[in-house]
């Protein structure tokens, strides 16, 4: 198959790096789409060794194990969604932005825990309870009484409504914002119903806890 000399490069550079061992002979086998993803297979020839390198994302299997090129798609293919949903599993946010609301992000981590323990209702009921907990404990991690209008009585600790609403007309203030802060009221409020319904709902199915 036709390849290009800045392919081949990095495709040796990737060997040499992964096994330690020069690429004397590397050749394009196959090119073949999956789903949104092409996926290039190369045979290459080390002096002690000879591997696969199968791309997006590039990973290598010793051929001593891996027979055939389709064999070694297959498994290639089958890592990577496991791969990807091993990631899905980790806080959606660099651990950096995490820091700053750790026991939301950590009620957000139980809540996920809930989701995968069983497909009953009773356990994505759980997940709502999880999500309430992450959404009581937000306020609680972002509440600032000094964000209260002068004259106006605190929301109580535990109001996520009330809460968020003073959150937001400081992080949207303005009439150029007005659209975003009224967004940003929108979505807590329909947020948080939907957790309080998922927390009753005895018919809940696992579309209802990924939502």
């Amino acid at each position: 198959m036709p390849v290009s000399k800045r392919d081949i490069d990095e495709i040796r550079r990737y060997v040499e790096g992964q096994a330690g061992e020069e690429g004397v002979h590397l050749e394009k086998v196959a090119s073949e789409v999956v789903g949104p993803v092409r996926h290039d297979i190369w045979d290459v020839h080390c002096p002690a060794s000879r591997w696969w390198v199968v791309t997006n994302p590039t990973n290598l299997y010793n051929q001593a194990d891996f027979k055939s090129r389709d064999v070694v798609l297959t498994f290639h293919i089958g890592l990577m969604l496991r791969v990807e949903y091993a990631r899905d599993r980790d806080v959606p946010v660099t651990p950096s932005s995490a820091e700053l609301l750790p026991g939301s992000w950590r009620r957000w981590q139980q809540a996920f825990g809930a989701y995968e323990s069983g497909d009953e209702a009773e356990a994505f009921q759980s997940v709502g309870v999880r999500l309430r907990e992450c959404l009581v404990s937000f306020i609680g991690e972002t509440k600032n009484e000094d964000l209260v209008p002068p004259g106006q009585t605190p929301p109580k600790a535990s109001d996520f409504k009330g809460r968020v609403e003073l959150l937001a007309n400081d992080l949207a203030a303005g009439e150029s914002a007005a659209r975003l802060r009224s967004y940003l009221k929108k979505l807590a409020v329909e947020t948080w119903e939907y957790v309080n319904w998922l927390t009753h709902a005895k018919n809940a199915v696992r579309m209802d806890a990924e939502i």
